[in-house]
């Protein structure tokens, strides 16, 4: 009730001034998407990713006013996480599409850029590019960088490779057991083992 009445006395001051209410929150409404459609066409890839790391991925350096003291407030990572994570999106994203404008990058584009580090015989790294860069457009999409309107491209990448069926994790491992192996894997199976047991119990009882 209180936050109604300071709303209410709001109203009631713009009236008084000559401003209409209604008129004043379309002009609000077309500020932002002015706002929303400058900033997307200055921000580049590089901004997306660094406003990602700096904001939700490493730890943050501040200086209390109060306390006058310095504070760390953590990441959503540890250390080495935060390193792999600027690591992985400088060297595969920033390097290539870093300076390009953020609201230009296209479905194909992230595709096209996936496809080049598997094609250098790196799926997990293509993966971990991918999932990154997802979630950094993400986040600058939560905190309206872009338009209304605008589709986060790492997602619809996502969507066109799992059509394609292009394998973005590590193959499994195969591995030949030995002849040491192959004879001692018995002993290490119970079932097999009461099943041997059984066999043997009933040759025993024909041989009487």
């Amino acid at each position: 009730m209180a936050e109604a009445r300071v709303e209410l006395q709001k109203l009631k001051l713009l009236r008084a001034q000559g401003v209409c209410p209604i008129t004043q929150r379309k002009n609000s409404k077309v500020k932002e998407k002015i706002r929303q459609v400058v900033t997307s066409e200055v921000l580049s890839v590089k901004n997306v990713v660094d406003l990602y790391l700096e904001n939700v991925i490493e730890d943050k350096h501040l200086f209390d006013e109060k306390s006058k003291k310095k504070k760390i407030v953590k990441g959503s990572r540890a250390i080495k996480g935060q390193i792999e994570a600027r690591h992985t999106l400088y060297v595969d994203v920033v390097s290539s599409i870093g300076e390009k404008a953020a609201v230009e990058i296209t479905r194909k584009d992230v595709v096209s850029l996936i496809k080049g580090i598997i094609d250098r015989g790196a799926q997990v790294q293509a993966g971990k590019v991918l999932s990154e860069l997802t979630a950094a457009y993400e986040y600058c999409i939560g905190l309206d960088y872009f338009p209304d309107t605008f589709a986060n491209p790492g997602l619809l990448a996502k969507s066109s490779l799992k059509q394609t069926r292009i394998k973005l994790t590590a193959n499994k491992r195969q591995r030949v057991l030995s002849e040491f192996e192959t004879k001692a894997l018995p002993l290490l199976n119970p079932e097999h083992i009461s099943l041997s047991t059984m066999e043997l119990s009933e040759d025993e009882q024909d041989d009487q």
